[in-house]
């Protein structure tokens, strides 16, 4: 079962990042809003990290110096989430 788990914010990084280290092979992560602030910090993020450009331009973040993450828009989120089997908003 593939899940895409989605952070909006810092606290809700900080609840789901144990899940991020044992992810399965099928699940993805969505960064939006103030979450992209993780970006910055120590935190690892794979090839199934995506992230909302407008909310990094937004925050005055430049996606082009995160090249491990996978920059989308609003219709890629929604792709995002057809592809999966479920979503969970921490």
């Amino acid at each position: 079962m593939a899940l895409l788990h989605v952070f909006s914010s810092f606290e809700s990084f900080q609840r789901g990042i144990s899940v991020i280290h044992s992810m399965s092979d099928e699940d993805s992560v969505l960064l939006r809003a103030d979450a992209l602030y993780q970006l910055v910090g120590d935190a690892q993020f794979g090839p199934r990290c995506h992230a909302l450009k407008t909310d990094a331009l937004a925050r005055g973040l430049n996606p082009e110096l995160f090249a491990s993450v996978q920059w989308i828009d609003y219709a890629d989120w929604v792709d995002l989430v057809v592809a999966h089997d479920a979503s969970i908003d921490w």
